[in-house]
């Protein structure tokens, strides 16, 4: 990797005051292996927490992304189709 190339990038939406729409979370294929995932989502659980956050949800319907969400730790919800949960812990 070159210098200044980035490999992942999270997007986030705050939807509420204790939830949070992950709208992107992507590594480059070389950076797939979730140590990226877990460290992101472990290392931002207190801040996130602290800040009154409760859970982080996110859609995906694609079979390799949706593979990596229950990975991560990630829930389906049962609700609704195609959305996961991570609740804050």
């Amino acid at each position: 990797m070159g210098a200044g190339k980035s490999t992942a990038k999270l997007s986030d939406e705050e939807i509420s005051e204790s939830e949070i729409v992950v709208k992107l979370d992507y590594a480059i294929p070389d950076y797939r292996d979730y140590k990226n995932g877990k460290y992101v989502y472990s290392a931002q659980n207190n801040f996130l927490k602290k800040k009154g956050f409760k859970k982080l949800s996110t859609q995906s319907s694609v079979k390799a992304h949706v593979k990596y969400l229950l990975n991560i730790g990630y829930k389906k919800d049962e609700k609704e189709q195609n959305t996961f949960v991570k609740i804050l812990s």
